[in-house]
């Protein structure tokens, strides 16, 4: 009874010890994410693009894509490799930085067409 104690200790031990760090997970996580918005640029970029371009009705209806989540599962090998409380680390910060750099492209577009547009005013 007492070496089933051990080695089950040894196994908890050893896991942990192999078990990856938040601070890995959470990378992980960031870099999967930044592949994912290399991929959508061309959307996001279009999206805040069409939406300046159509003023009124485009700024909110882009704004409204850009607000909604739709980063989908993480779907590479490191994530489907980790422990299941691992994922809960993961998944969350993939979704939010998917959404977050999201934002940031879709909206970013939108100000460099404003800037450029109210340039192009004071230039005539």
């Amino acid at each position: 009874n007492n070496t089933t104690n051990v080695k089950n200790s040894e196994t908890k031990i050893n896991n942990s010890l192999n078990s990856p760090s938040y601070l890995s997970i959470i990378n992980a996580a960031k870099e999967e994410a930044s592949q994912k918005n290399k991929k959508d640029i061309v959307n996001n970029v279009g999206t805040g693009a069409v939406g300046c371009l159509f003023g009124v009705v485009g700024v909110p209806l882009a704004s409204l894509y850009t607000l909604l989540d739709i980063s989908g599962e993480p779907k590479s090998d490191y994530y489907n490799e980790l422990s299941s409380q691992n994922k809960n680390i993961y998944k969350p910060a993939y979704k939010a930085e998917v959404n977050k750099l999201k934002k940031t492209t879709v909206f970013g577009t939108m100000g460099a067409c404003l800037v450029t547009f109210f340039i192009l005013i004071v230039l005539q």
